[in-house]
C-alpha cells in the first residue's frame, strides 16, 4: 500500500476508497509487519488502520531532541518501530540517531546507530 505524504494530510487507497487524514505529518509509511499506517509529526507517532481509524498514538516530545523521520531500516520486533531523532546538543558528536520506539509501552530506546 502506498501512502502519500501531502502538505496538509496523508492519504492512501483502501478497498477502492481514498482515505485522507488531515495533519502536518513529516513522514508516513504502510508497515506490513503491523498491517497499519505509521505517521509522524513533530510531536509524536500515530498508527492508523487501513480504513483510517486511529489505532494508537504516542507523544515523542522531550527537551533535547526532536523527531526527524522514520528510519528506512526497521526493527525486527512486531511492537517496535524505528525513528530518526535529532539531538540538541549533539550526542557523541552526532545530531541524528536511530531509536526504537515500543508502540505498546511508549518507551524510546537509547541511540542505536547514527543516521546519515
Amino acid at each position: 500500500m502506498r501512502v502519500e505524504l501531502n502538505d496538509d494530510n496523508i492519504s492512501w487507497m483502501a478497498s477502492a476508497n481514498k482515505v485522507v487524514i488531515p495533519g502536518d505529518f513529516i513522514d508516513a509509511i504502510y508497515d506490513k509487519k503491523l498491517n497499519e499506517i505509521i505517521a509522524l509529526d513533530m510531536g509524536g507517532v500515530y498508527l492508523f488502520s487501513e480504513r483510517g481509524l486511529l489505532v494508537r498514538s504516542l507523544s515523542l516530545k522531550s527537551s533535547g531532541y526532536q523527531v526527524y523521520c522514520l528510519a528506512s531500516e526497521g526493527s525486527n520486533t512486531d511492537s517496535v518501530i524505528r525513528v530518526v531523532i535529532a539531538h540538541e546538543p549533539p550526542f557523541r558528536g552526532e545530531r541524528f540517531w536511530q531509536h526504537d520506539v515500543n508502540i505498546e509501552n511508549g518507551m524510546i530506546s537509547d541511540p542505536i546507530t547514527q543516521w546519515r
